[in-house]
């Protein structure tokens, strides 16, 4: 990375001039001279300025105090009140971008969003929102919003915030990549600078132009536009581009190896910085000094410069600053073939970008601990980060698309209801017309009445009109009512069909997914590397265990959504339960083998249970193969069956790592909870509420009792068949328990 995202050039924020002892003085003035116990809309402009200024100095927190100020000030107006808390949450917002904590800065700007504001005030908050999804890696639905941004400010004839507008999305195309989209934006926005002869933006658009050709190794262009745009900024003194521009020279000159003259510009950076008092902006800059002095050889040098902007960046809290810090510091280690050390810096970089949410930050962050295990040797842990990799990168993508799909929806939905309101509207003043004109010619009527008897007979005839006016009235609102009655059913069906897509969707998406990716993972691993023969083994076991967990969860997958769309449909018969669970425990077997897992099975000879043979499977293989997934090495695992009453009971009792107090409520919730196994084995979640799902429809009940750390054992019951009670009957009073012990080697009966 060469200039870190908050150093995009954001045009509708910072077009402006800065002089530091003008704004000093401003400043000072401002401070004196701003009373906040005077609740005006002049109190709230003024105590937004000096909160902005405070901003462009890096002085963060007494910036958000006079900003907080500014916002009880504008709570307590009469009038003016939306505009006056708007104005103070969109400064808000600009602060937390400036410290880099987009979370916060959208919590400000939704708000804001819910105000009563012109769409061309709107805007302001549009552009910097869009900035806050950028900056935490949605770079779709960034681009999405500066888009309805640049639509609005088109049709308000705004051309200035258009130009802004397309040299901000741009910077989100340069980010994910679209180089062509990229400069498709940058040349619009220049042309209509140039046009216009705004030099501010010429000289903002240039810089932004020259570092984009300098990441796409055109040198030649990138060294034309950002000597242009250095050349526009000291003839109007623009010191915050300035400042940017030296930086960007500083890296085009370090990527052609002319170190000594990039290192003149990253002084210069660092002379503006310091005049200025920024001093994020000062560890950014030394932080880029750093990576040229690791480009042209001096790796301790670099090391040294490294661990100092990670320091300065924890103390001034730079999320960004610590991540690429860290991120660089395992590069070195890496290049040294210290792979343990470096492994230890990404691990670092990772913690971070979780911490606080980065999704770009993460995939990078996973990608490097892959490479480096890989590197290393260490297959095992180097298929683990793959795998969340590819999990990570699959999540972004469907996260997105389910987002921006329930968006639509959500808005197509309120748009038919607007139709249909319309409609129940435009009938009930229809009706009440009537009504009304009905009330007015029966009061002319009876005015008439007292002077002509002829009246009278049209009256009487009006009377009976009225009566079936009425009657046709009462007859439309039953209708109206019955319609509503049926929208109301109509709707919900809908979203009750839109709930089951959206689950199977994003089941599939993320549980399915996943596990076939792993698949994908070890054949790669196979393919690409000469792996020795216990690695081979190793993965060849692991290759089996996804084959058989990916069978069973595609059993689930089925079972549940066949239950979702058609309702559950049971085959009952009679049938030996050790049956059931003697061709379960045979399919479990190698799963048992390969945790060195031994089970045992204790159900009562001829236990006769009226049930759906396959569902009965399913639910035995789902608790089975749970209590394997949560067992270590040698545990035992027993089965048991037997008669209870009108019911058979059923037992699945393992000594494995048990569930936390806090989590047993979850196991049945309306959310599918699902943790990793002892040897980090995933499952999707659905297991458990399925096979509970399908015991109660046997008239059943489905229960555990669980301890951390000592163990779990789930029950459940099915009734008994109908001649078990005269086989008990005619068996003398005896009875008998087969037994036999499955292991990772034998099965005998």
């Amino acid at each position: 990375m060469r200039v870190p995202l908050s150093l995009i050039i954001i045009f509708l924020l910072l077009h402006l001039q800065i002089d530091a002892n003008g704004q000093q003085t401003d400043l000072d003035s401002l401070r004196s001279a701003v009373n906040p116990a005077i609740s005006t809309m002049e109190t709230v402009e003024s105590l937004n300025e000096l909160g902005e200024q405070l901003v462009m100095r890096g002085e963060f927190e007494e910036a958000k105090e006079w900003l907080l100020l500014a916002f009880q000030v504008a709570d307590k107006l009469d009038e003016e009140n939306d505009r006056a808390q708007f104005m103070t949450l969109v400064s808000l917002g600009s602060l937390y971008l400036s410290r880099e904590e987009p979370d916060s800065a959208l919590i400000m700007l939704d708000q804001a969003e819910f105000l009563d504001i012109p769409p061309e005030s709107m805007n302001t908050q549009k552009n910097l929102k869009a900035v806050a999804l950028q900056m935490s890696g949605q770079l779709v639905l960034s681009s999405r919003l500066y888009e309805e941004a640049i639509q609005v400010a088109d049709s308000l004839g705004r051309e200035d915030q258009v130009a802004g507008l397309r040299m901000n999305l741009a910077s989100v195309y340069s980010s994910m990549g679209d180089q062509i989209e990229a400069l498709q934006n940058f040349y619009d926005a220049l042309v209509f600078a140039e046009n216009e002869k705004d030099s501010v933006l010429i000289a903002i658009t240039s810089n932004n132009i020259g570092n984009l050709f300098e990441e796409m190794e055109d040198y030649e262009q990138a060294e034309f536009y950002l000597d242009k745009s250095e050349e526009i900024s000291r003839a109007i003194g623009h010191q915050i581009n300035l400042r940017r521009v030296y930086v960007n020279k500083g890296n085009l000159y370090s990527s052609i190896g002319r170190y000594e003259l990039a290192e003149e510009y990253y002084t210069e950076g660092l002379t503006l910085a310091e005049s200025a008092n920024d001093r994020l902006a000062q560890v950014r800059i030394y932080y880029n000094l750093a990576r040229m002095e690791a480009q042209r050889g001096d790796l301790a040098r670099a090391e040294e410069i490294f661990l100092f902007t990670l320091d300065e960046s924890v103390k001034l809290g730079s999320v960004e600053g610590q991540y690429n810090s860290a991120i660089s510091l395992g590069n070195l280690e890496s290049e040294k073939n210290n792979f343990g050390a470096a492994a230890r810096w990404y691990a670092r970089a990772q913690s971070i970008a979780e911490e606080r949410g980065y999704r770009g930050f993460q995939a990078e962050s996973y990608n490097k601990l892959y490479e480096v295990y890989k590197s290393a040797g260490n297959t095992a842990l180097a298929l683990q980060w793959l795998e969340r990799l590819t999990e990570l990168e699959d999540s972004l993508a469907s996260e997105e698309r389910l987002r921006l799909q329930a968006e639509y929806e959500t808005l197509f939905n309120i748009r038919t209801r607007e139709q249909q309101a319309e409609i129940i509207e435009a009938r009930q003043q229809e009706i009440q017309a009537r009504v009304d004109l009905q009330k007015w010619l029966i009061v002319f009527a009876f005015s008439l009445g007292a002077f002509l008897l002829a009246v009278a007979f049209v009256l009487n005839r009006s009377n009976r009109k009225v009566m079936d006016v009425n009657s046709e009235l009462e007859e439309s609102n039953q209708k109206i009512r019955e319609v509503n009655k049926t929208v109301k059913e109509k709707n919900n069906e809908l979203e009750q069909v839109n709930q089951v897509k959206n689950k199977l969707f994003a089941i599939v998406a993320h549980d399915l997914r996943s596990p076939l990716s792993s698949l994908q993972s070890l054949i790669y691993l196979i393919r690409e590397h000469d792996l020795s023969k216990s690695e081979r083994d190793n993965i060849l076991d692991s290759l089996d265990q996804n084959i058989q967990d990916n069978s069973n969860m595609m059993d689930n997958l089925l079972a549940w959504a066949k239950a979702q769309m058609n309702g559950v449909q049971l085959n009952k018969r009679d049938f030996e339960f050790s049956e059931a669970a003697k061709a379960v425990t045979e399919q479990v077997r190698f799963q048992a083998e390969n945790k060195g897992i031994s089970i045992e099975l204790q159900v009562d000879n001829g236990l006769l249970v009226r049930a759906d043979y396959d569902i009965v499977k399913l639910v035995l293989r789902n608790l089975i193969a749970n209590a394997i997934k949560f067992s270590k090495e040698n545990d035992e695992i027993t089965v048991s069956g037997s008669r209870n009453g009108r019911y058979a009971e059923v037992q699945i009792i393992d000594e494995g790592m048990g569930i936390k107090a806090e989590d047993q409520s979850k196991l049945f919730g309306n959310e599918h909870f699902t943790t990793r196994g002892t040897k980090n084995e995933k499952g999707s979640g659905l297991g458990l509420n399925l096979s509970k799902e399908y015991v109660e429809e046997h008239g059943g009940d489905l229960w555990f009792k669980s301890e951390y750390q000592v163990g779990t054992t789930f029950y459940f019951t099915l009734p008994l068949a109908e001649q078990f009670d005269e086989k008990i009957e005619t068996s003398n009073g005896h009875s008998g328990t087969e037994q036999w012990v499955t292991t990772g080697q034998t099965s005998s009966n």
